[in-house]
């Protein structure tokens, strides 16, 4: 039997900010279009699969000031560069899901009531890929010279000899095409956790 993931335990990066103290709700959209590519004589449809599409819609409260929600997505919003978004379903465990988007802000809406918090609305469109993975090695887990790691890596080693406090970074594979020329998408580091590649 099939254990569902509790909600409450999602976790959302948009460029290495650490944004989950901030949402309430999150919804990942992916469809790809359908090509109908049925011929004479045929008596059931034969579909193909087209251009895929996938989008993140983040929603929870505003706050403002250095290193905020609210500037992180003003200084992004619209621009031509990726926009790295990282989604770990059940938070950053060792071994748990992750999914890596690099996408363009495409939506951001800010909604104040009388008796309300300021709520925000943030759209994140899927430029390129969307690629899922594991975390190897959790943000949240101090890593040190001395080998204090409980991660998969050997601390001061695979990590790059991180203090703590300090920063590592990561570039992982996600796959090989025929020829020689691997692709790879760049990993996301909740800067608000301790840091350490989050996948």
């Amino acid at each position: 039997m099939a254990i569902p993931l509790v909600g409450r335990n999602v976790a959302v990066a948009v460029d290495g900010y650490d944004f989950t103290g901030n949402g309430n709700e999150i919804k990942l959209k992916r469809d790809a279009a359908k090509i109908d590519a049925t011929v004479f004589g045929q008596h059931f449809s034969y579909d193909l699969a087209g251009i895929q599409k996938a989008s993140l819609e983040l929603k929870g409260f505003y706050s403002y000031g250095y290193s905020q929600i609210d500037q992180i997505i003003n200084q992004r919003f619209g621009q031509t560069n990726d926009v790295n978004v990282l989604v770990a379903p059940a938070g950053y465990p060792v071994l748990g899901p992750a999914i890596l988007m690099p996408s363009v802000i495409t939506k951001y809406d800010l909604d104040a009531k009388l008796k309300g918090a300021i709520d925000l609305d943030a759209e994140f469109d899927a430029r390129g890929a969307l690629d899922q993975g594991f975390i190897l090695n959790s943000p949240i887990g101090t890593t040190t010279t001395t080998g204090n790691s409980t991660d998969l890596f050997t601390a001061g080693v695979d990590t790059g000899g991180a203090t703590t406090g300090g920063a590592a970074a990561h570039v992982h594979v996600f796959g090989v095409t025929g020829t020689r020329r691997a692709s790879r998408r760049r990993s996301s580091i909740p800067r608000t956790a301790p840091p350490g590649p989050t996948c």
